[in-house]
């Protein structure tokens, strides 16, 4: 076991002064090049011969070269590149952090009033609720009623 001394007699030593010119350590920037950001990747399928043959057919039937590029399951594409990646995020819409950075486009937000809840949504609740608490026995002026009330629990309208 270890012994510290804690009192207050106890002064610890001094740390050494180096003499001469000090060394200043700078964070140096992240600096990768498509060379280098493309170096030493496996081709995308980890092993997946199957899968590899499908997706290299398709993509000559599509009249691309997939020699030297990469398989990317989350864009199901190939890319051989950084500007690639960038390019392909751009042409989809999808923003993308990291060693590729793209923002995405600004989509306007319909203003089509208040939010609606999809009729066979409300069909189904109705359905459910006819099967459970009348037993399939409902008039068309209750089932109408249902419909509606139903629709604006769905909503979150309140009043």
């Amino acid at each position: 076991m270890r012994t510290i001394m804690t009192s207050p007699a106890y002064n610890p030593p001094k740390p050494r002064r180096r003499r001469g010119k000090r060394s200043t350590v700078v964070a140096c920037p992240s600096i990768q090049t498509s060379t280098t950001f493309m170096a030493n990747r496996d081709d995308g399928f980890s092993g997946d011969d199957n899968n590899r043959k499908r997706r290299v057919a398709e993509a000559r039937a599509a009249g691309i070269n997939p020699t030297g590029m990469v398989w990317s399951s989350q864009l199901s594409c190939f890319y051989s590149s950084k500007d690639d990646i960038r390019r392909i995020h751009e042409e989809r819409g999808i923003a993308c952090e990291g060693l590729v950075n793209v923002k995405a486009p600004e989509r306007e937000v319909p203003d089509d009033g208040p939010y609606q809840v999809a009729d066979d949504l409300v069909q189904d609740k109705v359905a459910s609720v006819v099967h459970e608490n009348y037993e399939g026995d409902i008039g068309e002026k209750e089932l109408t009623e249902l419909t509606e009330t139903t629709r604006t629990r769905m909503t979150g309208v309140v009043d």
